[in-house]
């Protein structure tokens, strides 16, 4: 009788793989028909990783579905600050007593958001606040002197004697700003626009932004190296809060 030589045997070996018949059981009927370790091995290998699929599969879904679904909070003022020049602890202390003022029973907030990163993260920024002013969403802005110059144009900031009471405005007369209204389309404000003289001084002028950078300094404990200003969004939900946070930052 020949002897198979190594070719033959290969042959062979290749020959059985392809004839061989296929299993068509699940996965379980499989891992039932299994035993010791070999049926830990298919575990491990076949269905523990569909099980982990599954449930992280569910979990998105349950968590989707519950950011949804869940009540929302209420806010009640929404404060976007521009190159956050505050300290941790004064922005604390501000959020504190805005909570104090505002919030009146559950499911309500008060949104001081300094997220938003002009002078690195300009365009992301940008976009943001005017898909949020937009919207409504968004009642005052912080912002820094260049901030308050570009958006000088685009018609968003409220006039301040429309929103703030007189005595509280004589109070803070001397850091309330002053910008032309009869700029051109296309015309950009300069730091020459901006004024402290008494309303109605110019009639071409209107009040429609308040110095906060000594307040600034008075909560932060240091000097910042350029000027802040508070503005109002001309469509604020909330125009009669804006009182609350003057008083806060001028702690009156």
């Amino acid at each position: 009788m020949r002897e198979l030589n190594e070719k033959d045997k290969t042959t062979l070996e290749e020959d059985a793989a392809i004839y061989a018949k296929r299993d068509n059981r699940g996965l379980i009927e499989r891992y039932r028909s299994l035993e010791g370790e070999e049926k830990h091995q298919y575990f491990k290998d076949y269905i523990l990783p569909k099980l982990i699929g599954l449930a992280t599969g569910i979990a998105c879904l349950v968590i989707f579905l519950v950011s949804i679904f869940k009540p929302k909070d209420e806010v009640l003022y929404h404060i976007a600050v521009l190159d956050n020049p505050f300290t941790e602890e004064a922005s604390d202390l501000i959020k504190e007593k805005l909570n104090s003022e505002l919030i009146t029973g559950e499911r309500q907030t008060v949104l001081f958001d300094t997220d938003y990163y002009v002078s690195t993260e300009g365009y992301a920024s940008r976009t943001r606040i005017m898909t949020y002013i937009a919207a409504g969403e968004i009642d005052c802005m912080i912002l820094p002197q260049n901030e308050l110059l570009n958006y000088g144009m685009s018609d968003i900031y409220a006039d301040l004697y429309t929103v703030l009471p007189a005595e509280l405005l004589s109070g803070i007369r001397s850091e309330l700003v002053y910008l032309p209204t009869n700029k051109k389309e296309g015309e950009n404000l300069t730091l020459k626009d901006i004024g402290t003289e008494a309303k109605g001084i110019a009639d071409d002028s209107a009040c429609y932004a308040i110095d906060i950078t000594d307040a600034l300094a008075r909560l932060d404990g240091f000097e910042v190296n350029t000027h802040y200003y508070l503005v109002a969004v001309v469509n604020s939900p909330h125009p009669d809060s804006l009182a609350t946070l003057v008083r806060i930052l001028f702690g009156s």
